[in-house]
């Protein structure tokens, strides 16, 4: 619970004040995969960093924080042992960041409804798994804040893209 409302707290501080600085969200990814060295080795998972450059962004480095951890948390912890998680982070026209895993899934069906507050895929499956379904709805509003947008795609079983572009 405590975790659900400094993410609020943090969201609404960060989105009201708007503290955008130019920032290089190539050391915000490395921070972030630091912070999961442990959990990757917990459950065998093996990182690939398939496209990976320097990548200046005008943003709020707490909030791109948010939106890179909340993905990587989600790819690891749907994720089942001994299989493989893929990032990439570049720059075209557009930023983009992928996190796809060797996961459990979504539904199709399931695909538009992940980013709304409060929505848990299958709630009997998720009784070992920690969260209230707010994550993605928070990553969804930071990334529509910066004008981005997120592009998932999954089959059940074999694997989940998330892609974020701005």
């Amino acid at each position: 619970m405590q975790k659900i409302i400094n993410s609020l707290l943090l969201l609404t501080k960060n989105l009201n004040n708007q503290n955008n600085k130019l920032i290089e969200l190539d050391d915000v990814l490395l921070q972030v995969l630091e912070r999961f060295e442990g959990k990757l080795k917990e459950k065998n998972l093996k990182l690939h960093i398939e496209n990976f450059e320097k990548v200046l962004f005008t943003g709020d480095k707490n909030l791109i924080y948010v939106v890179f951890s909340n993905l990587i948390e989600n790819a690891i912890k749907y994720t089942p042992e001994n299989k493989n998680i893929y990032v990439s982070l570049y720059q075209d026209s557009n930023i983009h960041f992928i996190v796809e895993d060797e996961g459990i899934g979504i539904k199709k069906e399931e695909i538009s409804k992940i980013t709304d507050e409060f929505y848990r895929i299958e709630k009997s499956r998720n009784k070992k798994t920690e969260g209230f379904g707010l994550g993605l709805s928070i990553v969804k509003k930071i990334v529509e804040f910066y004008n981005g947008k997120i592009i998932i795609s999954s089959e059940v079983n074999k694997d989940t893209k998330v892609e974020v572009v701005f």
